[in-house]
């Protein structure tokens, strides 16, 4: 989010201020990362709990378990877009988003760190910055699907980046492996 908005301050493509007050904006802002964090919790919970949790016992291909339901997180985000093209580009990005997601996931052991991810980037995108005409326009400054599209390559390319990071050896995590198997826990001797 933030590699976004900076891109987009240096290509020119400023952000446009909302009608968002801010006083009532703090107001609200308590009761809105409340929500977040629960939106972002289930979503996590689901996509990378459940679903890697099930795909991994029946599968041993980490590509299966862990691009499948990114994959999906990416197509259940489709109509996020206002049109087709903003729409592919928020699959391919919540795709990759997914991906870091399913890697924190592997890497760490926990959810912990897949929800932290998701809740620190929705409270950015539905606080600070967002789409124009996009969700509940809490946010104070919105960009048109333009200005989203102009620098979208570089999103992408900075998910990508983000992506090979912390599946890289100088990633701060301890080493991960494949998630356990039905009969092994990580809390058995």
């Amino acid at each position: 989010l933030a590699v976004g908005v900076l891109s987009s301050f240096a290509a020119g493509h400023l952000p446009v201020r909302t009608g968002v007050e801010v006083g009532p904006w703090l107001v609200g802002l308590l009761p809105i990362c409340v929500l977040m964090l629960v939106q972002s919790s289930a979503e996590e919970v689901f996509f990378r709990g459940y679903l890697v949790q099930q795909l991994a016992v029946r599968f041993r291909q980490p590509l299966l378990w862990g691009v499948l339901p990114a994959f999906l997180f990416g197509l259940g985000h489709y109509a996020n877009g206002t049109t087709p093209e903003y729409s592919a580009y928020y699959v391919a990005a919540t795709t990759l988003f997914g991906l870091i997601a399913v890697v924190l996931l592997w890497r760490t052991g926990s959810l912990a760190a897949p929800i932290g991810l998701h809740f620190i980037n929705n409270v950015g995108a539905f606080t600070v910055a967002g789409a124009e005409g996009v969700g509940p326009q809490t946010y104070l400054w919105s960009w048109s699907d333009s200005d989203i599209l102009a620098g979208a390559p570089l999103d992408l390319i900075a998910l990508c980046l983000l992506l090979t990071f912390v599946l890289s050896p100088w990633a701060p995590f301890p080493k991960g492996q494949p998630l356990p198997r039905r009969n092994e826990t990580r809390a058995a001797p």
